[in-house]
């Protein structure tokens, strides 16, 4: 039997090796530059990279914990970090595709459809 999921899952694997082979093979044409680059980032210090991304990871909690609370304020029952990994794709969505946050708006309704949340009370939330 499929399912919407299993009907999902292989355009996703497609793409999935249609990017890593088009990766592999740029590297393996600018091979030398690959070598430049990485010889480049191993004399870098690991500490100040290690510290931005604990701070990255911290927003990104703090932003979705936040968000979880403006969810509970209407009402709306959600997992924590469920709502972080949403709110760390809103944030990004709202940031590349530059929609006056339109876009982060959807990631949040796609996320409340799925669980089954009223449409207009997660508009009210976000």
């Amino acid at each position: 039997m499929t399912t919407a999921n299993s009907l999902n899952s292989w355009p996703r694997r497609i793409a999935g090796v249609v990017v890593v082979g088009g990766l592999t093979y740029l590297g393996m044409k600018n091979a030398a530059i690959v070598t430049t680059v990485l010889a480049g980032i191993s004399g870098v210090a690991l500490w100040p990279l290690a510290a931005g991304v604990a701070l990255s990871l911290a927003a990104m909690a703090n932003r979705g914990l936040l968000n979880r609370s403006a969810h509970q304020a209407a009402d709306l029952i959600v997992d924590p970090i469920a709502m972080i990994r949403t709110s760390a794709v809103g944030f990004a969505a709202n940031k590349i595709i530059k929609s006056g946050g339109a876009s982060g708006l959807t990631v949040f309704l796609r996320h409340g459809r799925r669980r089954g949340l009223e449409a207009g009370a997660v508009t009210a939330s976000c």
